[in-house]
């Protein structure tokens, strides 16, 4: 059997693995010497990465076998046979040959020694390859210990084989909890797993295998090179030029002068410092400030963005400084994201051979993008096209924001990953929300970092494998569970029409909730197999405790019931927010369902956001007793997306087909006369593939000073409701020093309801 995975039982923790895994590798397994017979066997001078793995293969022995072996360095005299890690002068004399792949390994049996061999950090992988492969051994979660099969030292056996990966950077992010309940080996997980970070988040030392990306130099790193808190004074001409004056420049409001000779400078000298602490650090990060304003209006930079655009202009500054580096280090890499203003290839600039581009299409992702593998979506396919055909070097940034309810990301990434190999990308990076409850999170992870280290592992089998070894006797149940929502995966993609995203319905969520109340049961009194049933049983509660109706009240207090007694139980951490306060929360929810609402709503059957997100830090979320929310978002300069609506609560209650009159509850902070017709604020969808208008701008002479009122930006007619993306808010250009806008919440009436035909009649409709 090669790439199946046959009928078995594996219990996590209390018996062995009785079955073939599709992690076996193929080949002819030739049987070991008894394991009492060997010693492990070292070069005179290991490098980190070969000692790691020789204490590691030392420790998991020992813990499977009971055999303890003795570790020696070249040219110490050993008895009987061997298990040399790395380039040992035995290795050299009997012909091996390693793995020349930076992380690329070989594994060969001869005359009964064992020779582990591979590039810089291949002896690590080679050993948990012959550890996890060969032997057995898993490691699901990163809360968990590792499972250890109990082994005879007398029946151990390897297949001999040479293996490099795909990708060079394989990052599934999991946010770690900043306060875990549970406490847990991570670096260990994410050694055993063959992790490769580009983040912080997920980072491990060199000598355990990680380190090739300097995590310190992530992301959206000018600010961090060239801050202006620094240079500014002294160097003025290093920040961009804005209507005729230098800008200084931060994170979150500007970005460098791009064609500066300077800039690119400081950011070598500043790479060449970090690069001589941490030599073995292979890739680091020249890319834009997180904002997509104030783009440099110089001449050079002018002329060039003229006929290269915004991603030109940072595509050339991160050439320069991988060209100053290259000629000192060539095996560097910069990377530098195609990411918003810089996602379209430009048309005349290239990368340079040590220029990475991290393509992240975050805006096509927002249609319905947890739904739709990248093929499916034609300006992804042909920006990704251009981007594998014009660089040496491409990685990818992918998203998955429905990670905290129930979403069947299996088949996506699935997909993803065979698009990636066909152009031409060497690391991927998977962003999930930032939270430490995710549905299904030690399944995903464990199997998407399979996937990213071998493409050609199958799905289906390591899934089932995970579910059998992480589940134990709720393993049918669980099994059942996530067949249930591929299979919904499956019949809204094969039926799909544009924008349309997984709806769960009622009778959904009842088979969900029976399967998951079952898979409880099945635990019995084994409390760790209850916690880890308990934690999707709260993230499944995250989408069914999301909005309270007077439609949904009787299920809504008898979910609240359920799953609050487990969180509490469990003491489940629910994303970054206290379980307390999100107990709290959708209690009071229930309590006002019951008592009836606070607001004062055009009708019963209107649906209201009051949810505001607050991005940037020129806007915050403000205390506020005249909002009748209580809270007031408070946007106080001309950025987009600073004050987001989720479209989440609004797909979940939201009619197809229906038109609704929306509404909004804002006022103005205004200390200086403005035009009347001038555009004051505005009301805008973003989701990448709807058509048409977006939104409008309020005009001035629509807000009330100092108080609040209710505006009418549009009508939105619901054609197919996205889950992912957002209704947001912007302000117009001549907002003045110490002015602002509130927002309060956001309604949505049916038309059939709405009572001023006139004025719903007057005005512009929206798709969703």
């Amino acid at each position: 059997m090669k790439k199946q995975l046959l009928a078995c039982t594996l219990i996590f923790g209390r018996i062995g693995l009785l079955c073939a895994s599709v992690m076996e590798p193929d080949g002819k397994k030739e049987k070991l010497d008894d394991l009492n017979h060997y010693t492990i066997l070292l070069p005179a001078i290991p490098t980190e990465q070969e000692q790691t793995g020789a204490v590691m293969l030392s420790d998991y022995l020992k813990r499977a076998t009971g055999v303890k072996l003795n570790l020696v360095q070249t040219p110490a005299q050993i008895k009987g046979k061997a298990i040399s890690i790395g380039r040992t002068e035995l290795a050299a004399k009997n012909g091996m040959e390693e793995n020349s792949r930076e992380q690329g390994y070989k594994i060969t049996l001869q005359n009964g020694n064992l020779y582990i061999l591979g590039g810089m950090r291949g002896p690590i992988y080679g050993v948990i390859a012959f550890l996890e492969e060969d032997l057995g051994i898993r490691w699901f979660d990163r809360f968990e210990e590792p499972y250890i099969p109990k082994l005879s030292p007398d029946t151990l056996s390897v297949v001999s084989r040479s293996y490099a990966p795909p990708f060079e950077i394989r990052e599934p992010l999991r946010v770690p909890p900043p306060n875990p309940v549970k406490k847990g080996d991570y670096k260990g997980w994410l050694t055993f797993n063959r992790i490769q970070a580009l983040s912080y988040f997920s980072n491990i030392p060199e000598a355990q295998g990680g380190g090739l990306s300097n995590v310190h130099f992530f992301i959206h790193t000018y600010d961090q090179l060239v801050p202006a808190k620094k240079y500014y004074k002294s160097h003025p001409e290093y920040f961009p030029v804005i209507g005729g004056k230098r800008h200084k420049s931060s994170q979150h409001d500007g970005q460098l002068c791009y064609t500066s000779d300077g800039v690119a400078e400081i950011m070598a000298e500043a790479l060449d410092k970090a690069i001589e602490k941490m030599p073995g650090s292979r890739v680091y990060s020249v890319s834009a400030n997180d904002n997509q304003n104030s783009n440099c209006e110089c001449p050079k930079c002018s002329e060039l963005i003229k006929t290269d655009g915004i991603p030109g202009a940072q595509l050339f500054l991160a050439n320069r400084v991988a060209e100053r580096l290259a000629e000192k280090y060539p095996e560097i890499k910069i990377t530098t994201l195609a990411y918003v203003a810089s996602q379209t290839p430009p048309p005349n600039v290239k990368p340079s051979p040590n220029t990475v581009p991290i393509y992240a299409p975050i805006r096509q992702r927002f249609n319905s993008f947890e739904l739709l593998p990248w093929k499916d979506v034609p300006q992804i396919m042909k920006e990704l096209k251009r981007w594998g055909e014009v660089s040496e070097h491409l990685y990818v940034w992918d998203y998955i924001y429905r990670a905290m309810v129930p979403y069947p990301h299996f088949d996506v990434v699935e997909a993803n990953i065979r698009t990636w190999l066909d152009h031409n990308v060497t690391g991927i990076f998977l962003e999930t929300s930032e939270f430490s409850l995710n549905s299904l999170a030690p399944l995903k992870t464990w199997v998407f970092a399979k996937k990213f280290w071998n493409p050609d592992w199958d799905m289906n089998a390591l899934i089932e494998e995970f579910i059998r070894g992480y589940y134990g006797s709720a393993a049918s149940e669980m099994s059942q569970y996530v067949a249930f929502q591929r299979n919904k995966w499956r019949e809204v993609y094969r039926n799909r029409k544009a924008g349309d995203d997984i709806r769960f319905s009622k009778t959904d969520n009842e088979t969900m909730r029976k399967l998951l109340n079952l898979a409880y049961g099945k635990a019995g009194k084994d409390t760790v197999l209850q916690n880890r049933i308990a934690e999707e049983i709260a993230s499944f509660g995250v989408m069914t405790l999301n909005v309270c109706t007077k439609k949904n009240l009787l299920q809504y207090e008898k979910d609240l019931a359920w799953v609050g007694n487990l969180i509490r139980k469990h003491k489940i951490e629910v994303g970054r927010v206290k379980s307390g306060d999100i107990l709290k929360k959708w209690a009071d929810q229930l309590t006002e369902v019951k008592n009836g609402s606070n607001y004062p709503v055009y009708c019963e059957d209107s649906i209201l956001l009051t949810e505001k997100g607050v991005h940037l830090p020129q806007t915050k979320l403000i205390n506020d007793k005249k909002a009748l929310t209580g809270k007031a978002a408070r946007q106080t300069m001309k950025n987009d997306w600073a004050v987001q609506w989720n479209f989440q609560k609004f797909h979940e209650q939201a009619a197809l087909h229906q038109v609704y009159v929306v509404r909004l509850r804002l006022r103005g902070e205004f200390n200086k006369r403005h035009n009347p017709e001038g555009n004051a604020c505005s009301l805008h969808l973003w989701r990448s593939g709807i058509t048409g208008t977006q939104g409008r701008y309020i005009k001035y002479k629509e807000l009330k000073k100092d108080s609040y009122n209710f505006v009418y930006p549009f009508k939105l007619y619901v054609y197919s409701p996205a889950v992912s993306g957002f209704f947001y808010n912007c302000i117009g250009a001549d907002i003045g020093k110490g002015e602002a806008v509130r927002y309060d919440y956001l309604e949505f009436i049916p038309l059939e309801q709405f009572k001023d035909k006139r004025l719903a009649a007057s005005l512009p409709q929206v798709t969703l």
